[in-house]
């Protein structure tokens, strides 16, 4: 499948969209503004392959 970067993805349309898109198969790299959010993104679509913060060059897998 794709590699796929959602923005904005701890909440809202950004969520619904990266969940939708991890149920299906594909790698989903979920971004955030902040650690908080980034974590939350993380709890709430536990697919997806990777995540990140935007104030962070630090990128996190999770598996």
């Amino acid at each position: 499948m794709t590699r796929i970067l959602i923005t904005d993805s701890a909440d809202g349309l950004g969520q619904m969209v990266a969940r939708e898109l991890a149920t299906q198969g594909h790698e989903v790299v979920l971004h955030a503004r902040n650690e908080q959010r980034a974590a939350d993104a993380r709890q709430a679509i536990p697919d997806a392959a990777w995540s990140t913060c935007s104030r962070s060059t630090r990128w996190r897998r999770t598996c």
